[in-house]
């Protein structure tokens, strides 16, 4: 099994168990952090992460699945309405509007806009 060391950022994190979902700099599969794992090949390192934090972490895989591991904090709040930006995007992907090569952003009367 590889591991090596890669960015991400937050998209979504479950305050109870501080299990979160990353988009990473590789944009590849998103990673998961199980914030509940304290055994096997993930360590937790007791950061609390939030949605939008610029992160640096092990990345492995487990069979389909991309595990973030040892999560150190880069940039809190590095990019707060990434998650947000994805949704337009796709919203607007799905109405037929060919991207521009940027993330969407609200446009006039809530529709998203290509930047």
């Amino acid at each position: 099994m590889s591991i090596e060391r890669i960015y991400g950022i937050v998209l979504w994190r479950d305050a109870a168990d501080g299990s979160a979902v990353i988009w990473c700099d590789d944009h590849a599969e998103l990673a998961f952090l199980d914030g509940a794992s304290e055994g096997g090949s993930c360590k937790r390192t007791g950061v609390a992460l939030a949605s939008g934090d610029l992160i640096l972490f092990a990345l492995h895989e487990e069979g389909d699945v991309r595990r973030a591991c040892a999560a150190e904090l880069v940039n809190r709040d590095g990019m707060p309405r990434l998650a947000e930006m994805l949704k337009l995007e796709a919203a607007a992907l799905t109405h037929g509007v060919e991207p521009a090569g940027g993330l969407a952003q609200p446009g006039a009367a809530g529709r998203p806009r290509l930047v």
